[in-house]
């Protein structure tokens, strides 16, 4: 089990789109490269999608931790999550609507 275990979603090689916060396979990352600056540097492929995917994810978790410290997780999960797992939030955590 563990790091021996892959299934077929290939979870270790996803490129997130930074618009829509959904992952797509790594081969599709050239639709999205433009999304950052590393698209116009000089490195390898796979380094680019890295550091793609590490901007999206310090921007993520930036905003998270901004919305946890002023208590505004409502409107984070709003803004991110499909209405689908937000009205699951909104219902177990006892958020109101505006």
């Amino acid at each position: 089990m563990g790091a021996d275990s892959f299934d077929g979603l290939e979870w270790c090689q996803t490129c997130v789109d930074h618009e829509t916060n959904l992952l797509f396979h790594f081969t599709q990352a050239d639709f999205f490269m433009d999304q950052t600056d590393w698209a116009n540097m000089d490195v390898p492929f796979l380094a680019k999608t890295l550091a793609h995917n590490l901007d999206f994810y310090d921007k993520w978790m930036e905003e998270l931790s901004s919305s946890v410290h002023s208590n505004r997780m409502d409107e984070f999960c709003r803004k991110n999550f499909p209405n689908k797992i937000y009205e699951i939030c909104k219902e177990k955590l006892g958020w109101l609507d505006d």
